[in-house]
């Protein structure tokens, strides 16, 4: 299976904002096919996935380390002025992660200079310990690594990527707060075989130039039935984004791989279902899913926390032209929260380079009673099982952004439910769009009877509220479709709910 083999292709400028008036970039990245590490990447990554995978332990871990937990791990802080590239003031700084607590094995941390590799040595004294830590092994090393970025502001540094754990990285704009995160590669997600978990067991770093705006990074992907060479180009700004490109070598078959994976949390939202006890309104890192189809389609689909088993929700998307997580309401008052702050958090926007053929995008939703714990992934599954002995590539570029990606069409921003003793009322408020006269409903459910399909003008201007009622008793699940149009011409994007009955 082959993709994208070609030069990336450029998608249309509606499927993403423009980056160029916010991003750091100075100069056109490096093409990829004259990176020189990333094709010896490739070839390291091909030669692995000749052999078994090598076992990876952590039994040079200490104990006590292994044992902690995530507010003591936090107390094992890297000092600032230990951060790699800090005496050769580039706009970059690199600061490196401990093992423990989750990330106990070790991950290997190099840096390239003039084309040649030099590992990044641990030392223990670019950590503060708290006064009662035990010794630190000289040779410990790290478990991941997180960029910074001198912005517009040269008095501060801002935080703009981390890499740790699994293959899960994040990505950050200037005044954002860490939510969703992004992963390199899905296997077998919500299926009855059980989730394999690819690891980056290497990070490299290109050392930037002194007034770069970009900075590179290869990982070298590894896990039981296949390996991987990625490579980011990371260009950070209020949007920040990365251009990615991954070269994929199966070991094995795989029935259900997950491309350009996102991940996030979803507790409860304004829909007032599901509340568990508390005093916020809303405590989400992502209220929905966003898909632009290669016809010129919208869909959004906003996310909901399962009452009693996860739940898959799958959208035909061959090449589609960019979906995400995000996070719509960026209002405080919805949150009420001074220290999670989820207004700030990142929507992940993807948009694909090249041809991904066949496939669909695919939603999966897990029960959830707490907010530490990330219960939503979505990625995009090829149509065709990934066969071994194969080479897969693929490249897209993730950003983490505070708007929608633009259009001209309006937005479902509010979803409301009243469920009945007869009947389940629904409120869809939809914004932006066309200005023109009042528009009409499309309402679509897969099962029961639709009633009294009203829409009426909103605050602010130009807004306008759908409300319907479903009469239905059974407990199985009920697909719903919202849009609106004037005449002939879609308004909207197309709002899909999945409905269970309580």
């Amino acid at each position: 299976m082959l993709l994208a083999l070609a030069a990336p292709a450029q998608q249309e400028a509606t499927a993403s904002p423009d980056a160029t008036a916010t991003s750091g970039a100075t100069a056109p990245p490096t093409p990829v096919d004259q990176d020189p590490a990333f094709e010896a990447l490739r070839a390291r990554a091909r030669e692995l996935a000749q052999h078994e995978q090598a076992p990876r332990d952590a039994h040079d871990l200490p104990e006590w380390l292994g044992q902690l937990d995530y507010d003591h791990y936090r107390q094992l802080r890297f000092r600032p002025d230990a951060a790699l590239w800090t005496p050769d003031e580039l706009p970059f700084r690199v600061q490196l992660m401990h093992r423990g607590y989750l990330f106990k094995q070790r991950v290997r941390v190099t840096e390239l200079v003039d084309g040649e590799e030099r590992e990044v040595a641990f030392r223990s004294a670019q950590f503060a310990y708290p006064d009662d830590t035990p010794p630190v092994p000289d040779d410990l090393g790290y478990s991941g690594l997180s960029l910074s970025w001198r912005g517009p502001d040269a008095e501060k540094r801002d935080e703009v990527a981390a890499f740790q754990g699994a293959s899960y990285f994040r990505l950050l704009g200037v005044g954002q707060v860490y939510g969703a995160s992004a992963r390199g590669l899905a296997i077998d997600t919500a299926s009855p075989r059980g989730e394999e978990f690819p690891d980056f067991v290497e990070l490299q770093l290109e050392r930037p130039a002194p007034e770069a705006g970009h900075v590179v990074l290869h990982a070298l992907l590894d896990s039981p039935r296949i390996t991987g060479a990625y490579r980011f180009d990371i260009v950070p700004g209020e949007r920040t984004t990365a251009a990615v490109t991954a070269c994929l070598y199966p070991r094995a078959d795989i029935d259900k791989l997950g491309l350009a994976p996102l991940t996030s949390m979803f507790l409860f939202g304004e829909d007032g279902l599901h509340r568990t006890p508390d005093w916020r309104p809303e405590v989400h890192d992502s209220d929905g899913l966003l898909v632009a189809g290669g016809d010129g389609s919208w869909t959004w689909r906003p996310l909901a926390n399962p009452l009693r088993t996860h739940r898959i929700t799958r959208l035909p998307a061959s090449s589609p032209a960019g979906f995400g997580l995000l996070q719509r309401d960026r209002a405080f008052t919805s949150y009420e929260d001074l220290e999670s702050h989820f207004e700030r958090r990142p929507s992940l926007w993807i948009t694909p380079r090249g041809d991904w053929g066949p496939g669909a995008l695919e939603l999966i939703e897990i029960p959830n009673e707490g907010e530490w714990n990330e219960n939503v992934v979505a990625s995009w599954v090829p149509e065709q099982p990934v066969r071994a002995g194969t080479e897969l590539r693929f490249e897209y570029e993730l950003a983490a952004q505070l708007e929608d990606p633009q259009r001209a069409l309006g937005r479902a921003t509010a979803t409301r439910v009243q469920q009945r003793k007869e009947s389940t009322l629904f409120l869809v408020d939809f914004e932006g769009g066309a200005a023109g006269d009042m528009p009409q409903a499309d309402v679509v459910a897969s099962r029961g009877t639709l009633q009294h399909v009203v829409v009426q003008p909103s605050e602010p201007a130009g807004s306008w509220r759908c409300s319907f009622e479903l009469q239905d008793k059974e407990s199985e699940p009920i697909d719903l479709r919202v849009s609106l149009r004037r005449g002939e011409q879609v308004v909207s994007e197309t709002l899909l709910l999945t409905w269970v009955r309580s």
